[in-house]
């Protein structure tokens, strides 16, 4: 997995939160956008290749309009998404 993978899903929008992801985005007051803006400009920080749910990184990216950084979980989906 690599930050070039992640970006244009991003750009395609082929992605999803986790339940848990979208509990922790609205209780951090994240907007979407804030998320793809953080993802855009990722840097993977340690990648998981055999994590037993599928192949996954830690990235870190930043989210200028309230100069926050975070870390994000991204995991390569075990399906394709539908057109």
């Amino acid at each position: 997995m690599d930050a070039a993978w992640i970006k244009q899903c991003v750009q395609s929008e082929e992605y999803e939160f986790t339940d848990h992801a979208e509990r922790e985005r609205q209780a951090d007051k994240l907007r979407i956008r804030d998320i793809e803006e953080a993802l855009h400009c990722c840097e993977i920080l340690e990648n998981y290749p055999d994590d037993a749910r599928g192949e996954s990184c830690l990235v870190s990216g930043i989210v200028k309009r309230i100069e926050l950084s975070m870390w994000l979980a991204v995991n390569r989906p075990t399906r394709r998404y539908a057109s």
